[in-house]
């Protein structure tokens, strides 16, 4: 399902394991049913670094991301996370996403070694020339790294103007000159090249032209998300702020824990189970629950509806 332009809230759902820490494939079909019901969400993808993709088996991710494309069926647009430490890795995770049925495909560039600007380009060529899909470059932030690299603006600007199937970009390394650098050279383009915030800073980044964000938030917190979105859209910007007061703080308290572990705990709360998170990152203590809980119910926003 192509959409005419990639806008709006990409919806993020986490994977489910069992009790013997094995894919559960149910919960994660809930999860897509849940953002269709709540139409927050115009897009999906997965599986995404907080939904345990690097904890996963190359075997595993390739079946999530089947059995979540299936049970999609066309209903939204689905951009599977293809990223990997080598280039042949993501060219291989890309070709089973087009064969899966994968609408668009989106990678960060290789983790751990920092590559330079022309390994970087190196390695978004070999996609871009390996699989015909739209492909939605990632910048991280630089915490992934023990370096700072960052996608060098100039480098989307070149290959975006060679590769029309290069669609946009998830921008999450937080910074705000960087967003603007990006914005302004693509809006260069001939085409609309989407740019979209890695998390829900929606006032910051769509007042200046941004395309929308992914949301973690919308698993747990979806007419917040939902309202935030669509005051953005069409530019009540002053009208939105208290909602991105709200998403701001939400996503500060869930950051001080893994992000996965805590929307997981709060689902739980919600009666959608869907087991616990991965080592090595570890589920919440008492005293981290009891913290989490108090802080969401003093910004208003606790209970949401199942």
């Amino acid at each position: 399902m192509m959409p005419s332009e990639w806008k709006g809230i990409i919806g993020i759902p986490l994977t489910p394991f069992n009790s013997a820490n094995e894919f559960e494939p149910g919960p994660l079909r809930d999860q897509v049913d849940f953002l269709i019901r709540h139409k927050t969400a115009h897009l999906l993808a997965y599986p995404m670094h907080v939904s345990e993709a690097l904890e996963m088996s190359e075997a595993e991710r390739k079946r999530a991301l089947e059995t979540l494309i299936d049970h999609n069926n066309g209903r939204l647009p689905v951009i599977a996370h293809v990223s990997s430490p080598g280039t042949d890795n993501a060219v291989d995770f890309a070709r089973h996403a087009r064969d899966a049925g994968a609408d668009a495909i989106l990678s960060t560039i290789p983790y751990n070694w920092g590559p330079s600007p022309a390994g970087i380009k190196a390695h978004y060529e070999k996609l871009l020339n390996s699989v015909d899909l739209p492909l939605f470059m990632y910048n991280p932030a630089a915490s992934y790294y023990a370096s700072q690299t960052q996608i060098p603006p100039q480098v989307i600007f070149d290959l975006a103007s060679k590769y029309d199937h290069l669609a946009g970009i998830k921008e999450a390394s937080w910074n705000t000159e960087y967003f603007f650098d990006v914005l302004r050279r693509t809006s260069m383009l001939p085409r609309k090249f989407a740019v979209f915030a890695g998390i829900e800073h929606l006032v910051q980044t769509m007042s200046i032209g941004g395309s929308g964000s992914f949301s973690l938030l919308n698993l747990v917190f979806p007419d917040l998300v939902k309202r935030l979105y669509e005051l953005c859209e069409r530019g009540a910007f002053v009208e939105a702020r208290p909602l991105q007061f709200q998403a701001s703080q939400l996503l500060i308290t869930i950051k001080q824990y893994k992000m996965h572990a805590a929307v997981k705990y709060l689902m739980e709360l919600q009666g959608r189970p869907i087991g616990l998170p991965r080592q090595p990152n570890l589920p919440l203590s008492q005293n981290e629950k009891e913290a989490l809980l108090a802080t969401v119910k003093e910004i208003g926003v606790w209970p949401t509806q199942p």
